[in-house]
């Protein structure tokens, strides 16, 4: 949280949260950020911003993070929609290494997971190249 001090001067505060207040405050940020115009145009005709990159590696690092958070603490719902998350991890990752917007040192925290996701990730990615040369080839 980042809170203003007597003379104005912005001052990051660390706050304890629980699970659930903290994955609550980031689907707040989240929606605020999906509705504000500055970063997500609201319509057809409108430009993503130039630092666009830098609020959609936040937010997916941000969404990144409450999966962590539920497989790190194994938390009881990762136990009933253990198949439905390790979907969500594998698309959020594929996703976040394709784009570039995730940084390694945020996936170590459960790099148990993540480590054979990234091994599929790019044994696909290679065989996608491979296929993407032949086609070439062909034409």
């Amino acid at each position: 949280t980042v809170k203003k001090d007597k003379d104005g001067n912005e001052k990051e505060k660390i706050v304890v949260l629980r699970v659930s207040e903290y994955i609550d405050r980031v689907f707040e940020f989240f929606l605020k950020q999906m509705k504000n115009p500055a970063v997500f145009p609201q319509d057809d005709f409108s430009y993503f911003p130039c630092d666009f990159r830098d609020h959609a590696r936040k937010l997916n690092t941000l969404l990144f993070r409450v999966v962590a958070i539920l497989f790190g603490n194994e938390h009881k719902s990762v136990h009933t929609m253990a198949r439905p998350l390790r979907i969500c991890l594998k698309r959020i990752l594929y996703y976040s290494w394709t784009w570039n917007l995730i940084s390694d040192k945020e996936t170590d925290c459960i790099a148990y997971l993540v480590d054979p996701i990234r091994t599929q990730y790019f044994k696909d990615c290679d065989a996608l190249r491979e296929y993407d040369s032949e086609a070439e080839e062909a034409e």
